[in-house]
């Protein structure tokens, strides 16, 4: 929250997985085929200091550390954590805007 708060509020950064593994101990690691992802890790602030983490994990073909794998068999999917809810105010205006946004469907 210090990072939010204090040192520029919305940021994400990104890191390529793939999985290794040995037959037994001593032997040289092999890739499994198709593992890759790229993995997204995004904090985002709301006007009412509410801020949100999200990991999203999606296919991708990637080399890591002398290894490469094409893109895992895994749809693309995140999960978000609220860490400071929304202040009443920005739950307002956000609940305006979605009222807003249902009526001008409707036209």
């Amino acid at each position: 929250m210090d990072r939010s708060d204090n040192h520029g509020g919305n940021g994400k950064f990104d890191f390529d997985q793939l999985d290794i593994w040995k037959v037994k101990a001593g032997d040289k690691p092999q890739v499994i085929p198709s593992s890759g992802y790229t993995i997204r890790r995004t904090i985002t602030t709301g006007a009412g200091k509410s801020i949100v983490l999200r990991t999203e994990k999606s296919p991708a073909a990637v080399k890591v550390g002398g290894f490469s794998s094409d893109a895992g068999p895994s749809a693309a999917q995140h999960d978000d954590v609220v860490v400071r809810e929304k202040t009443k105010d920005e739950a307002k205006d956000k609940a305006k805007d979605k009222a807003k946004d249902k009526k001008d469907a409707t036209k």
